[in-house]
Parts: structure tokens; sequence; C-alpha cells
């Protein structure tokens, strides 16, 4: 038996090599995207939190969001909403642990991560994990968010537009109540 086991280990290595992983159709076309507005999934479920726009802050502050924050429990895997390329793996003041995905002239923009399982340079495809839902930045520590935002040559567009149906926290400022 010892032969039969060489065997299958010689047949597993044959077919490990001449395995060649599956293209990976990365759109880096403006169009392609531009195409899914109004239909991009969210990149993590959970309630919105926070909307798009101007609002006051527990302080009485007046601010500017320009994505949205959704509610995940802290750890919650995040996702890419479509395919593209890792562009931004830094931390920033106001965004925490902050992931950038480029998709040609737009781009999709992902904070407050507890975690970021990507690397600059890495193509993505829709739906792979991103990082982990977290408090990092300036996010509210009494829940994890995902911070979520489309650009287009680096301007902020209204991502509530780009996203299928979302629903709101019952507490949430600027969604649509």
């Amino acid at each position: 038996s010892l032969g039969l086991s060489q065997l299958y280990m010689s047949q597993a290595q044959a077919a490990q090599a001449a395995y060649t992983p599956p293209t990976i159709s990365i759109s880096l076309d403006p169009t392609q995207f531009r195409q899914q507005k109004g239909q991009l999934p969210p990149p993590v479920s959970g309630p919105v939190w926070l909307g798009y726009g101007i609002y006051q802050d527990a302080q009485g502050e007046t601010r500017q969001s320009l994505g949205l924050d959704f509610m995940a429990p802290e750890g919650t895997p995040f996702v890419a909403v479509f395919p593209g390329k890792v562009s931004m793996v830094q931390y920033v003041r106001a965004y925490g642990q902050t992931v950038v995905v480029e998709h040609g002239s737009y781009s999709t923009l992902y904070a407050h991560a507890s975690a970021i399982t990507v690397q600059v340079g890495q193509e993505v495809r829709a739906g792979e994990v991103l990082g982990k839902a977290g408090t990092t930045g300036m996010a509210d520590d009494s829940h994890a968010l995902v911070h979520f935002e489309v650009r287009y040559n680096g301007t902020p567009q209204n991502p509530t537009e780009w996203l299928g149906k979302l629903t709101c926290h019952p507490e949430a400022k600027l969604c649509g109540h």
C-alpha cells in the first residue's frame, strides 16, 4: 500500500502543478462601476447609523458626513462592494484604520476598522473581505462601525444613491426618516 500512497501523492502534486487559478476580472473601468449605481451591495450587513450630509453631533457641533456609517458588531467582516485594486491601507486620524479600493476614476473607502486584511496593490473581487468593523479613529466608542464612501476623482458622492436597499437604525441621523 506504500506504492499506492506514493501514487496518490504524485497525482496530487501533478494536479497542483497543473492548476492555474481562475482569472480575476478586476474592473478599473469607470463605466462598469457607474452602471452599478443604485445596485451595489452594502459593505456589511447592519443598519445605517449615520447617513450622508450635514448633521449636528452630540455636542451640538455642525458636522458633515461624507459617507455612511453602518453599525456592526466589533470584528464583523466588511467586504469590497465592487472589484478593484487596493490603493491605500492606512491609519487616518478621523477615519482610523482605512482601506481604499480603486475602480478606475471611482474609489470606495472603508474606515473605522479594527483590522484590515488586504494590502496595497492587491486586486480584490466584489464580496472579498477587506477588514473588520471597529471603533478606530473618531468613531463613537459605544458601537463598532464601518464607514463607507464612494468617491469620483477624489470627490465624495452620496453613497445612498449607489447602494441598493438600506436599513436605517431607528435613531439614525440623515437616513431618510
